[in-house]
């Protein structure tokens, strides 16, 4: 049985904060969750979901690559991400936080993305 979820953080050290305070003391289906921020390349295969922030960009193509070894979930508001290989872009649209979702990355990681997701994502099928 899983003792921990892990999410990691590449960049942002505002997103790795605010992550940590969200789920503090919580869990996700009786399953503890851990933040870690600033992860080696090597180390990404240790998370579900890596968050990979727009000013970490000059990595993005290095970790992207790296992350597509392991079925782990990645995120960026990273422009183009979603079309770079990359699983979940998130992006606005006026003031509204909107969300691109690269299909074929996703379930090439053994992931299977859920119809309620799909239905409001802009598919990326590149």
């Amino acid at each position: 049985a899983r003792h921990r979820f892990i999410f990691c953080v590449l960049g942002d050290e505002a997103v790795g904060d605010a992550m940590s305070q969200l789920v503090r003391e919580k869990n996700l289906n009786g399953v503890a969750v851990d933040v870690r921020r600033g992860r080696a390349l090597g180390e990404i295969g240790d998370c579900d979901v890596l968050y990979v922030s727009a000013g970490d960009g000059e990595r993005l193509e290095a970790v992207i690559k790296q992350a597509q070894a392991s079925p782990v979930l990645t995120v960026s508001d990273a422009a183009g991400f979603a079309r770079r290989g990359g699983m979940i872009e998130l992006y606005l649209e006026g003031q509204r936080v909107r969300f691109a979702v690269n299909v074929k990355a996703v379930r090439s990681a053994g992931l299977e993305p859920s119809s309620k997701l799909l239905a409001l994502a802009r598919i990326v099928d590149h």
